[in-house]
């Protein structure tokens, strides 16, 4: 009886431990386009579910056992504002399916957090047990991430053979920073444990350090130099309160000294054999160096994201809406690979994409939860007497900051793994804090009824949302392949089982109708094709292409001045994309309007590889000289 009273009490933090540690982070599908996101969201929004089944059934069993006044902590009525914001935003979304997606996704880390903290807080030893299993996780993925350099990527130069080192993150940005978030966990048990663990603790920092070096992820390697110094600043001007002698301290800053020495020089051997050292060079220097297109590209990106805020001041623009809005605005100074090839996703920074989505308000909230859990730190640094307590919030210290700089130029926040690990340290902190400073007002029992309730309702609308989007996924892939092979039908057909309105947009932006509309179109079903560009404007309204085929499609009906219509629009979000330009021309050249058609014709590229604009212009000077001689 005792035994399974024991089972019991620990079955949750083990659920929330397995779950966390060893099963989302090798969690992903070939078959879906994006490996690990929809997956992982699924997989996330069950397990969150099962933990609060879990935990609404021990509570109604037993009460006594469990310190629901965590509750009343600032951070969680802060968090609870930042998904209301969110929610009020969804009327400002185009796209409003998409805001339901990641409105839910905020409402799924809300009531992790939640549970992970109050999980954590029943017993201190699960601290260190956590830190543990995330060092076994570490060094499994350090060591899948590292037999794929040396498959892949080692003697090869060159950004396309290190995309291939992705460990189980899809890219291998993700998987320098999801390394990078197991450092603080993986710090803790170096300097606290025993030397067994102190030994095994040493394997995932290393591989992970030197992982981190050879994947080359510029915006990881900032944030682990800069966290590095500013957790480095905080122990020393803490050191009395962390109960850390001079000595000690000394000590431990040479071991870090050491072990990035360590690094460093295995990472100099391996590249001594390799052709890659200019190519590194390279990175290095776009550290630096304003000039470089990724820079030029991200600075151009924001500086046009915060003019639109400026627009959406209060509101934002909707969540999960800025990879819609933002081309609304003209995509003119951004470089062609920015529209033609690549359709930007994200701004490649957490803030300005929370504050164009959100809008102040819903940006506050969100900034808010990182200066509570700072606040948190700190106290528990200055205040707790367990020193246990305060070495831990200190690391977590390192791997907050760390996330946050990565945050800066990367979007960690649209990942799965990512957001998780961020809550974990986040349900570290607010748990130590509670145990250390406790509450003394407790929380009502129906009001605990009023939270669940409707947790488990809007839970099981984000298991039902990732199931739809998981599986439209799957069927886009299968329709990618058959458009890959021109076989229309079936990209009809695949884009027809995978096509819901909570899945109405691929990863890359682009309506799953617009895929459709294509082969209908090139099976000369032209009056289809316009039913299925018409549901895809409605879906992304400034998608260049759906607004460049959705005019040809009026042309083809005789409706030129609606052509013309969509003809501009699409040339308002980029002025000079030739297709249009010349689509346009000809649509003027239909119309008996020569002068116009010539004119637009001459905003071309002359090096465009399109040969109709040659053919194009030859017609309407022919026929403006048949005018001049008339």
């Amino acid at each position: 009886m005792k035994f399974n009273e024991t089972i019991s009490h620990h079955l949750i933090f083990f659920v929330l431990l397995v779950a966390s540690v060893f099963f989302i982070p090798f969690l992903g599908t070939n078959l879906s386009i994006d490996p690990v996101l929809a997956p992982q969201f699924l997989a996330w929004s069950v397990i969150t579910f099962i933990l609060l089944i879990s935990f609404t059934v021990q509570l109604c069993k037993n009460p006594e056992r469990w310190d629901c006044s965590i509750l009343r902590r600032v951070i969680y009525p802060l968090f609870l504002g930042y998904f209301l914001f969110s929610l009020i935003s969804l009327a400002k979304a185009v796209n409003v399916t998409e805001g339901i997606y990641e409105t839910l996704k905020i409402f799924v880390s809300l009531v992790y957090l939640l549970l992970a903290a109050i999980v954590l807080s029943r017993n201190k030893n699960y601290y260190s047990i956590l830190a543990r299993a995330i060092i076994i996780m570490a060094a499994i993925l350090s060591l899948i991430a590292l037999c794929q350099y040396f498959l892949y990527a080692f003697r090869k130069p060159g950004v396309e053979v290190l995309l291939l080192v992705s460990g189980t993150m899809a890219h291998k940005n993700l998987l320098s920073s999801a390394l990078f978030l197991t450092l603080p966990f993986c710090l803790y048990v170096f300097f606290t444990a025993n030397k067994y663990w102190k030994i095994i603790s040493v394997i995932p920092i290393i591989l992970g350090l030197l992982i981190i070096l050879l994947v080359q992820s510029r915006s990881v390697w900032l944030a682990l130099v800069l966290s590095t110094v500013a957790t480095v600043i905080v122990a020393g001007f803490f050191r009395r309160k962390l109960q850390i002698s001079k000595k000690a301290f000394l000590r431990g800053f040479l071991l870090i000294v050491i072990l990035l020495v360590t690094v460093v020089l295995i990472f100099s051997f391996l590249y001594s054999k390799s052709d890659s050292i200019d190519f590194l060079a390279g990175r290095l220097e776009s550290l630096t160096s304003a000039e470089h297109p990724l820079n030029i590209e991200r600075a151009l990106m924001w500086k046009q994201s915060l003019m639109e805020v400026k627009d959406n001041l209060f509101l934002g623009y909707g969540p999960g809406n800025w990879r819609i809005g933002f081309p609304s605005y003209g995509l003119e100074d951004l470089t062609p690979r920015s529209f033609k090839k690549v359709h930007l996703q994200r701004p490649h920074n957490d803030y300005i994409w929370v504050l164009f989505e959100t809008g102040i308000f819903g940006f506050m909230f969100y900034m808010s939860l990182f200066v509570v859990t700072f606040f948190y730190i700190f106290k528990v640094i200055v205040r707790d007497p367990d020193r246990n307590h305060k070495l831990f919030s200190l690391f977590m210290f390192f791997g907050i900051v760390g996330y946050m700089i990565d945050a800066s130029f990367c979007f960690p926040k649209e990942r799965i793994f990512h957001s998780m690990f961020l809550l974990l340290m986040m349900a570290v902190i607010v748990s130590i804090y509670h145990q250390a400073f406790g509450c003394k007002k407790t929380v009502p029992r129906w009001f605990m009824s009023v939270l669940v309730v409707p947790s488990f309702a809007l839970l099981l609308f984000a298991i039902a949302v990732g199931y739809i989007r998981l599986n439209a996924e799957i069927y886009t892939k299968r329709a990618y392949a058959a458009r890959a092979a021109q076989n229309w039908p079936v990209v009809i057909l695949e884009i027809d089982k995978g096509y819901s309105v909570f899945a109405a947009l691929d990863p890359m932006s682009t309506p799953l109708q617009w895929y459709r509309g294509e082969a209908n179109f090139l099976m000369n079903n032209v009056p289809q094709a316009l039913i299925d560009y018409e549901k895809a404007y409605k879906a992304h309204p400034f998608h260049i292409h759906v607004l460049n085929n959705l005019a040809t499609c009026y042309e083809m009906q005789g409706r030129h001045d609606q052509a013309i219509r969509y003809y501009n629009k699409a040339l308002k979000i980029h002025p000079q994309f030739d297709e249009t330009l010349i689509n346009l021309g000809a649509t003027y050249y239909n119309t008996g309007r020569y002068e116009q058609a010539y004119d637009t014709l001459l905003r071309c590229d002359p090096n465009t590889k399109d040969p109709r604009l040659g053919k194009y212009l030859e017609f309407c000077g022919k026929k403006l000289d048949k005018d001049k001689n008339f």
